[in-house]
């Protein structure tokens, strides 16, 4: 299997999905336009044309606090979203986006988030 990986040198996500609940528009599109930018200059604009993928988020954080792996996922769909502008992706459906998995590793003397791409490969006959 063929992964790509994205190091996001973020300390915490700029929004969770706690946060984005009840946040003013304003709020929401400026995270999603951090994630975004983070994402062009971290080489996701280098990527090739992933027909089908699965999607990991990890955040490396910086701490050794208890945290919810479910509050990635306003992180996740800026992030798929910023791959399907950049090209990368060619849609965010179920029918490229194959699977999203979100996951924290806690006490990171490298605190981030890693995005990685897994192809999935199609099965010769």
């Amino acid at each position: 299997m063929t992964h790509h990986v994205l190091d996001i040198p973020l300390p915490r996500p700029p929004l969770t999905s706690n946060q984005q609940r009840g946040a003013h528009w304003s709020k929401v599109k400026a995270a999603r336009d951090t994630v975004a930018w983070h994402i062009r200059s971290a080489g996701g604009d280098t990527l090739p044309r992933l027909d089908r993928c699965h999607v990991a988020i990890t955040w490396h954080a910086p701490d050794r606090r208890t945290r919810d792996a479910g509050s990635l996922h306003a992180f996740g769909k800026a992030a798929i979203d910023a791959l399907v502008d950049l090209g990368v992706l060619a849609k965010d459906d179920a029918n490229h986006v194959l699977s999203e998995s979100y996951s924290v590793q806690q006490g990171s003397d490298h605190p981030r988030i890693t995005i990685t791409l897994t192809i999935q490969e199609e099965r010769s006959a």
